[in-house]
C-alpha cells in the first residue's frame, strides 16, 4: 500500500501571481467601497451632560434629614420614555415623524444612564451637526429640571412659609419677655405685699416660659435655615457645561478606507484559496 509523502514541497503552498494580484485587486476594490461608502455615511456629532438631582432637606424629629426630589432609577426611566423624547423633538420644533431623519436619529439616541453617585444621571444624543447636538442637550436638561421644579418648589415655599411663621412667633416671645422682665424690674424695689408677691410669682413663671419658649424657637428657626440653606436643598441641575467634541463622533474616512481593503482581502483570497481547492480536485485527462 503506497504511503502519501508528507514532505509537500514547499511549492505546493505558494500562490499563483496571478492569484496574488486578484487578491491585491480585491484589497482595492474594497478600499474604493469603503471610501465611497464614508460619503454616504453623514457625519455625527455626540453631546453628553451629568445632572444632578435635586435635594430637598426638612425638620424633622430634631433632626434635619434629606430625600431626593426623584428617585435616581425612576428620573432615568421617565427620561428615557418615549413621551419624554417627543416632548424634547416638540420643544426644538422637530417633526415628531420617523420620515425625518434629524427626529428619527435624536429620538434614537436621546438616553439617560444612573451615574456613579446615587444622585447623578448621565445624559447623550447625537445629532447631524454639534450644535443640534447641543441644542438637544440644553433642552432636555431644561424640561427635566421643570418636571423636578414642580416638585421641588412646593416644599420649599410650604417650609419658607413655616420659617416666616416661626421668626414672628420668636419676634413676639421675645417682646413678651422683655416686657415681664422689664416689669419685674420695675417693681423689685416696692414694699412687699401678699397681693404683689402672688403676682411677682405668676409674672415670675410667665417669664420664664416666654424665655423657653423664645430658646425653642431659636432651635426651630435654626433647623429651618439649615434645611432651606442651598447645600441642603437645591433644585436639579447640570454638573459643569455640555461636552460636544469639535469633530464628529463617527469614524474618519480612513477607517472606512482600511476597513473596507481589509474585508476586500479576505473576501479575495477567501474566493482565491476555493478556485484552487476547486481545480485541485478536478481528475487529470
Amino acid at each position: 500500500m503506497p504511503i502519501a509523502n508528507s514532505n509537500a514541497s514547499p511549492d505546493a503552498w505558494r500562490l499563483p501571481p496571478k492569484s496574488i494580484k486578484s487578491i491585491g485587486l480585491a484589497g482595492v476594490i474594497g478600499a474604493l467601497c469603503g471610501f465611497a461608502v464614508f460619503h454616504f455615511v453623514p457625519p455625527r456629532w455626540t453631546a453628553r451632560i451629568t445632572v444632578q438631582v435635586g435635594q430637598i432637606s426638612s425638620p424633622e424629629g430634631g433632626a434635619v434629614t434629606s430625600r431626593l426630589v426623584e428617585n435616581q432609577l425612576t428620573a432615568v426611566d421617565r427620561y428615557n420614555l418615549p413621551s419624554s423624547r417627543l416632548k424634547v423633538l416638540n420643544e426644538l420644533g422637530l417633526p415628531a415623524s420617523s420620515e425625518s431623519k434629524e427626529s428619527r436619529l435624536i429620538f434614537e439616541t436621546l438616553l439617560g444612564s444612573p451615574g456613579k453617585g446615587p444622585n447623578l444621571i448621565n445624559l447623550q444624543v447625537s445629532a447631524y451637526s454639534r450644535e443640534q447636538a447641543m441644542a438637544v442637550m440644553s433642552s432636555s436638561v431644561k424640561l427635566l429640571a421643570a418636571e423636578h421644579q414642580k416638585l421641588f418648589a412646593p416644599s420649599i415655599s410650604r417650609m419658607s412659609g413655616d420659617l416666616a411663621n416661626l421668626t414672628d412667633k420668636l419676634k413676639a416671645a421675645e417682646r413678651d419677655y422683655a416686657n415681664s422682665y422689664a416689669w419685674l424690674v420695675a417693681n423689685s424695689k416696692q414694699k412687699n405685699d401678699p397681693i404683689n408677691s402672688v403676682r411677682d410669682v405668676q409674672l415670675t413663671n410667665l417669664t420664664m416660659l416666654a424665655d423657653r419658649q423664645s430658646i425653642e424657637l431659636r432651635h426651630r428657626i435654626m433647623q429651618f435655615q439649615e434645611a432651606l440653606d442651598p447645600t441642603s436643598s437645591y433644585p436639579t441641575r447640570p454638573m459643569g457645561e455640555i461636552f460636544a467634541p469639535d469633530r464628529p463622533s463617527t469614524p474618519g474616512w480612513t477607517v472606512f478606507v482600511a476597513a473596507g481593503a481589509v474585508f476586500g482581502l479576505a473576501l479575495g483570497t477567501l474566493l482565491v484559496v476555493q478556485r484552487l481547492a476547486s481545480q485541485a480536485r478536478k481528475p487529470d485527462l
